[in-house]
């Protein structure tokens, strides 16, 4: 498609639409009726949260993981309880559907507890409650993953753009800020904009405000669960599938996710909450429903709205990272995404300067002291490089990386012993670490 961004987007607006189908349909077959799955499917579809993955190429693996989940569960509907998997076709599909899902987003593995949540509430059309070995393809297809993963894919680097991401074992600071991040979603949800492409959420270390607004939000969902589990299975369901999914990025785990809300990772988790919604709505008796459509269509008009216009931010990468400074200005990785595009277009000392503009709002920033290390060192400027790259060797001193570009330093400071040793200890980290090796090979020479 070369530069021509329409072409870019044309799959995600398919996977979109897929996704918007599929959920009508899943609606329609548990007996939603079809007003409320329609007005379910368009909303999913305007609704401006969702505009990320529509006009950005990188982030349309969510909403084709979302395709596949949900095309795996409705698979598995249609996969009889008494039918053997191997000459079931729609079995067969479910599997594909988690294994194409899989290479999209390690997330769409959620399609086996979904089902098996899907199952034990009593939703699938057969009745009854399938044996747990009707689970296993799907289980071995998932351990099959992850060893594949572990020992035969290489392991991607974590990406650590916050102090956040470094406390490792400060496992209470993330349960505080965890609530915050549930406060800015369910605004987003109701109220979506500004819109920025990622919203960075202060750690908190104390019970504040935004810390009790998530847990009342967070206790009210664990009630509606309760509530809902025996008495409405399709609404207990949507809310099921929405919490699972909202978990891989719900910052608990230290260093697996920095501090921060985007909007694209609330697209899987909306599919919960518009079936949860979709399936309440449904109960209610169709009169009482009809003084809410003129609200309704105004919202869908001023989603509309939003979303063209943030389709047109989407055009141009500096006039987004702009607007994202001035819509969240305490937002770290803003100044770090702005230093990142300074740096590609070769503005180094700009970029220099946008890299300490993001340290100074948050100071335990790793990549922007790596990636200022990077630049300094361009610039020739081998004080505040080392200075840098050290500090990233002594917060992360598993990384690689940092000895390599501590070498590479101390090798344009003709310190040559010094830079063998920052090479060896590289290696000693990642044995496979072909730069490193390379850069030792060159330091023997000159020695």
């Amino acid at each position: 498609w070369g530069m021509w961004p329409a072409g870019h987007r044309l799959p995600n607006l398919l996977a979109h639409l897929g996704v918007v189908m599929l959920l009508y349909r899943f609606l329609l077959n548990l007996g939603t009726r079809g007003d409320v799955a329609l007005a379910a499917g368009v909303v999913f579809a305007l609704h401006p949260i969702h505009s990320e993955n529509l006009f950005c190429a990188y982030f349309r693996r969510d909403s084709v993981a979302a395709l596949c989940v949900l095309a795996g569960v409705m698979a598995c509907r249609r996969w009889g309880i008494g039918t053997p998997f191997l000459t079931s076709p729609a079995a067969w599909a479910s599997l594909l559907s988690l294994m194409v899902g899989l290479g999209f987003k390690e997330g769409a593995g959620l399609l086996l507890p979904l089902v098996w949540v899907h199952d034990r509430l009593g939703l699938h059309p057969g009745g009854g409650r399938p044996p747990a070995t009707r689970y296993a393809p799907l289980a071995i297809a998932l351990l099959g993953y992850a060893a594949l993963r572990l020992w035969v894919l290489p392991v991607q680097a974590l990406p650590q753009p916050s102090l956040a991401a470094t406390w490792a074992g400060e496992l209470g600071v993330n349960l505080l800020t965890f609530p915050k991040s549930l406060v800015t979603y369910a605004r987003l949800a109701v109220w979506p904009w500004p819109l920025v492409t990622n919203h960075g959420i202060a750690p908190a270390f104390a019970v504040e405000p935004g810390v009790l607004g998530g847990c009342l939000l967070l206790g009210g969902y664990a009630w509606l669960l309760l509530r809902t589990w025996r008495t409405q299975p399709l609404v207990a369901f949507g809310l099921v599938w929405m919490g699972l999914t909202y978990l891989p990025t719900a910052n608990l785990v230290p260093g697996l996710v920095a501090q921060r809300v985007a909007e694209r990772y609330a697209y899987l988790p909306s599919v919960g909450a518009g079936l949860a919604l979709a399936a309440w709505i449904a109960r209610r008796p169709p009169e009482r429903l009809q003084r809410w459509r003129p609200a309704l269509v105004v919202a869908l008009c001023g989603y509309v709205v939003i979303t063209l216009m943030r389709g047109g931010e989407w055009r141009d990468a500096e006039r987004l990272v702009a607007l994202d400074i001035s819509r969240d200005p305490g937002s770290y990785l803003a100044r770090y995404n702005r230093g990142v595009q300074l740096h590609r277009e070769g503005r180094l000392e700009e970029a220099r300067a946008a890299y300490r503009q993001a340290l100074r709002v948050d100071p335990g920033g790793l990549m922007a002291h790596n990636n200022l290390g990077d630049v300094s060192l361009s610039l020739h400027d081998l004080e505040t490089a080392r200075a840098e790259f050290d500090w990233v060797r002594r917060h992360n001193p598993g990384e690689p990386g940092a000895y390599l570009n501590l070498g590479n330093v101390a090798l344009l400071s003709k310190q040559y012993r010094l830079a063998e040793a920052y090479y060896r200890q590289a290696l000693a980290l990642n044995p496979g670490f072909e730069d490193a090796r390379a850069m030792l090979e060159q330091v023997s020479h000159r020695r």
